[in-house]
C-alpha cells in the first residue's frame, strides 16, 4: 500500500470557501506517521501529541490506525 497523504476535517474546513471545486489533492496533507505493529504503545504517545492518528503497518501493509481516542479509551478502561 502506498500512502500519499491524509485528509482531515481541519484541512477541509480550511478550504471551505472553495469546497465546491476542491479536490482531495487540494486539501490533502502529508501522510500520517507509520509504525510497525510490534511498536510499544508508549513509543507512539509522543507522535499522538502531534498527529491525530498513526498508521500501523504489518508485513509491509497498512493494517490499521491508532488515534488519540483509542489510547484514551484504553487508559480509561484500565482505571475502571
Amino acid at each position: 500500500d502506498l500512502v500519499v497523504g491524509r485528509v482531515t476535517e481541519t484541512a477541509i474546513l480550511q478550504h471551505v470557501e472553495k469546497i465546491a471545486t476542491a479536490t482531495l489533492n487540494d486539501v490533502m496533507l502529508p501522510p500520517s506517521p507509520m509504525v510497525d505493529a510490534s511498536t510499544p504503545v508508549s513509543a507512539v504517545l509522543p507522535l499522538l501529541q502531534m498527529y491525530s492518528g498513526i498508521l500501523v503497518v504489518k508485513v509491509g501493509k497498512v493494517a490499521g490506525i491508532v488515534t488519540k481516542a483509542d489510547v484514551m479509551g484504553a487508559a480509561l478502561q484500565q482505571k475502571l
